[in-house]
């Protein structure tokens, strides 16, 4: 992680806190490369050896930044295991601090975002937006999984991506099927689906939302077509 000065000269740089954190392999993580071996028909300890390089090549990976009026926070994964962390750095990049744990997140998806000091997760494995405090006090939560109404998350993992506007009210994005963008409440409340993307698959992907200065258009990332969509607001 480097900050930059508006010139783009560096003048503070962060390794991520698990980069070099040793993989211990926990007893759950045996218990699924037992299942996979099984299912691949492949000897247990070579499948377990597969297991912790992909681990540790995970290590390196940073899934999200945010930045508040006093935190930067960090999202990578875990080192043992396949779920996610958040930590807390200074302006400085200094002094991390583990301040959320345990995410689950699909297919290496784990964004963050933040409005008015908080933290904000789609935790994407759990069909949840959650927001936590500075110290990853769990302030509020919403969302469940469910293909019949417009407010639930109809994909396997959904919220991807999350956008908090200038009036707390957040952009929800699903990769789908269907792919698309919601609108909540900071409450949680549906307010109303943005936007649908034509024929699109549902591929477990990134798909980062932001919506303009005057709020007269959307924007979503297409990573399977290398596009950027881009959606006139409802008159």
């Amino acid at each position: 992680m480097l900050k930059l000065d508006a010139t783009g000269k560096v003048v503070a740089s962060a390794e991520s806190p698990v980069s070099k954190e040793k993989v211990v392999i926990t007893k759950e993580t045996e218990d699924m490369v037992k299942e996979m071996a099984k299912q691949t028909k492949r000897d247990f300890k070579d499948q377990l050896a597969d297991m912790k390089i992909s681990l540790e090549k995970r290590r390196a990976d940073v899934t999200g930044l945010s930045v508040t009026d006093q935190d930067v926070f960090m999202a990578v994964p875990s080192p043992s295991d396949f779920t996610y962390r958040v930590y807390c750095f200074t302006h400085g990049l200094a002094e991390p601090k583990l301040v959320v744990d345990k995410l689950r997140g699909c297919c290496g998806q784990m964004d963050i975002q933040s409005h008015e000091g908080k933290l904000w997760i789609p935790h994407n494995a759990r069909h949840a937006v959650e927001s936590h405090d500075r110290d990853g006090k769990e302030l509020t939560k919403f969302g469940k999984e469910g293909r019949v109404k417009a407010s639930d998350f109809g994909g396997c993992c959904e919220p991807k991506n999350l956008r908090v506007l200038a009036d707390g009210d957040i952009l929800a994005a699903e990769s789908g099927p269907p792919t698309c963008i919601k609108r909540f409440s900071s409450d949680g409340k549906f307010k109303e689906v943005i936007a649908i993307v034509d024929g699109a698959k549902g591929d477990c992907v990134r798909v980062t939302v932001e919506r303009s200065a005057d709020g007269k258009r959307y924007y979503m990332l297409d990573t399977t077509k290398g596009a950027i969509h881009v959606f006139a607001a409802k008159s």
